[in-house]
């Protein structure tokens, strides 16, 4: 198990974990856009092999339409959390998440 602890302004890269998860907001606010896994392709993940490759190459906050135009293709949810929200993440589902303001991350601790 692991434990991640935020603070404002920290953005994680898109990527998938795979075992489940979750996430309490214990103050502030983050946004998340979660993708089922058939979306993954869209978002361009690194190689097999690669030190990153469970995560997707596109930045997206300005994501290179040329060299990414698959991206455009990627359906995701837009989900909220704010303060003293909990919310489960599923293994294999791609998300990005920015945070404005603390968060505490207990990863792999659902079902264990």
């Amino acid at each position: 198990n692991m434990l991640f602890v935020g603070q404002r302004g920290v953005v994680t890269p898109c990527h998938y974990d795979e075992q489940e998860n979750f996430f309490a907001q214990v103050k502030g606010r983050k946004r998340c856009v979660l993708f089922h896994p058939e979306h993954f392709k869209n978002l361009y993940p690194f190689r097999v092999g690669h030190p990153c490759d469970r995560q997707s190459q596109v930045d997206f906050n300005n994501p290179d339409l040329e060299r990414f135009s698959e991206f455009r293709n990627a359906k995701g949810v837009e989900v909220h959390g704010s303060n003293k929200s909990l919310h489960i993440l599923k293994e294999n589902f791609p998300g990005y998440f920015r945070t404005w303001g603390c968060i505490v991350y207990p990863k792999n601790m659902v079902g264990s």
